[in-house]
């Protein structure tokens, strides 16, 4: 598992998790937005600075007595700017509208009120998500199994150690099947 090649540093807590219990799995380079409790100001900002395939992490001081925003915000930057999913330190809404769109929210609550647009705010930024201070340009991963970063000074170890483990699972597995085939073969 990704989880096991980054360790528990850049795993999160399962306290980020998918709000519409399918738990679309999303992969993508981080953007970040850093806002006040309940205040979406940044995350608007973000959502016009996000390039195709881009997963915006946003810290929200893990606050979820409002929400930072509905569907309608994440609507232009997924259709037009390729927005791939949204996590959040703290709370959203429109659940059905995302899972609709196939667009994969995952955050700490789903709370129905959005509350004031006044800042401050920082936008990619080092930010902290599930227990994990998450860098603009890591790459995130988040499925049912739960969310984890790989750190991008750690991309390229990452991938080549999949590669190997892809590798060598089909070289363990390849005597069973020739077995399984010889089997087939003498009925």
């Amino acid at each position: 598992a990704l989880s096991e090649l980054v360790g528990c540093m850049y795993t999160m807590g399962p306290e980020i998790r998918a709000l519409d219990g399918q738990a679309l799995r999303v992969t993508g380079v981080v953007s970040t937005a850093k806002c006040p409790p309940g205040d979406n100001m940044g995350l608007v900002k973000a959502l016009t600075l996000v390039e195709p395939g881009d997963v915006l992490v946003v810290d929200a001081q893990g606050f979820a007595q409002w929400c930072l925003g509905g569907f309608e915000l994440l609507r232009h930057a997924h259709a037009e700017r390729g927005l791939a999913g949204l996590l959040v330190n703290g709370a959203y809404r429109d659940v059905a509208q995302a899972r609709e769109a196939g667009f994969p929210v995952y955050a700490t609550a789903v709370a129905p009120y959005s509350g004031p647009k006044l800042g401050p705010f920082e936008v990619n930024v080092p930010v902290c998500c599930g227990g994990v201070v998450v860098h603009p340009g890591d790459v995130v991963s988040a499925s049912c199994e739960g969310v984890v970063v790989v750190p991008q000074r750690s991309v390229q170890a990452v991938v080549d150690a999949l590669l190997a483990r892809a590798a060598a699972a089909k070289l363990a597995r390849e005597p069973l099947l020739q077995r399984l085939f010889d089997a087939a073969a003498s009925f």
